[in-house]
């Protein structure tokens, strides 16, 4: 009887194992405009206008559509360009739906970016959104595509697809440990895995987003984004750990989809390279992967570094 279980273990460890290094695997794949400043982008004009289209989505999970584009968007206000809040584009695809046949998909964006009063329009889909919940182990897997197309010309400037997975439970060594691994992949199913997800596929997505120079007279200031929770208490931790470290961050509150997320945020700073010397620091000496947030002197909450 021993053996038996033993072997059978020992069967569980190792597919447990192929699936865990699998998980851990991130696929992402870029197009165009390889350049720091590419053509596209004005310069010495005002930021371009930019509307955000509701993201395509998978038919067995519709929320999941309106998830991504509502942080999708709260990533991309924070870059150099000038944004159409989503509830107007909404509001005004709505109306093109009630004066022609068809969807607001049929229109060409030389069209749509007459009616937006747009420069650029940013086309989502989420290409694949799957659980997977083998009792000992779970996982999220989130595929993104975003395009980003110039009204005038209807041509793609740049359009990026990203990967990623998050998954939990344990490799069981012993019998009682399948217990505790089964209770910690259950967990992965509840919507905080999902926003946490989606949260770091669209931050890392609008990151790679090239952006225009701060416009004549407007120069723009940058802030450091340290991390995000779900949890204020956890905000406040990751404060005092840079306090101690000789940073004075603060906490920020953004509502996506009725739930609050804290992000620390240290800034901003007008000093380009001070801002990436403490960015760095900050990624040496702790777990964070921090990221730039650009912001005009209108909307900074703290004086410049």
């Amino acid at each position: 009887m021993f053996s038996v279980k033993k072997r059978l273990l020992g069967q569980i460890t190792l597919s447990f194992t192929l699936l865990f290094l699998f998980s851990c695997s991130s696929i992402s794949s870029t197009g165009k405009i390889p350049s720091a400043s590419p053509s596209w982008l004005p310069n010495d004009h005002p930021p371009p206008t930019v509307a955000v289209m509701p993201f395509d989505h998978p038919t067995s999970n519709e929320e999941i559509g309106t998830l991504v584009r509502k942080s999708f968007y709260n990533h991309f206000s924070s870059k150099n360009y000038k944004d159409i809040e989503l509830n107007r584009v909404d509001q005004a695809l709505a109306s093109i739906q009630k004066t022609q046949a068809g969807t607001w998909r049929e229109i060409p964006p030389e069209s749509l970016g007459k009616y937006l009063h747009a420069d650029f329009v940013i086309y989502g889909k989420v290409r694949d959104y799957q659980k997977i919940f083998l009792g000992i182990y779970s996982q999220l897997a989130l595929t993104v595509e975003v395009e980003m197309v110039e009204c005038r010309s209807g041509r793609g400037v740049w359009w990026k697809t990203d990967t990623k997975r998050s998954h939990d439970g344990g490799i069981p060594f012993e019998w009682f440990g399948l217990i505790s691994a089964t209770a910690r992949s259950g967990l992965l199913m509840q919507q905080e895995r999902t926003l946490d997800l989606v949260e770091r596929i669209c931050r890392d997505l609008v990151a790679e987003i090239p952006e225009p120079a701060a416009s004549p007279g407007a120069p723009l200031s940058v802030n450091i984004q340290i991390a995000a929770f779900l949890e204020r208490n956890r905000a406040n931790a990751t404060v005092e750990e840079c306090r101690r470290m000789g940073f004075e961050p603060r906490v920020e509150e953004v509502e996506i989809t009725d739930r609050t997320w804290y992000r620390v945020v240290l800034g901003p700073y007008r000093e380009i390279p001070a801002a990436e010397r403490d960015k760095k620091l900050i990624a040496e000496r702790t777990k964070f992967q921090p990221i730039f947030v650009h912001h005009s002197p209108a909307n900074q909450e703290a004086p410049p570094r």
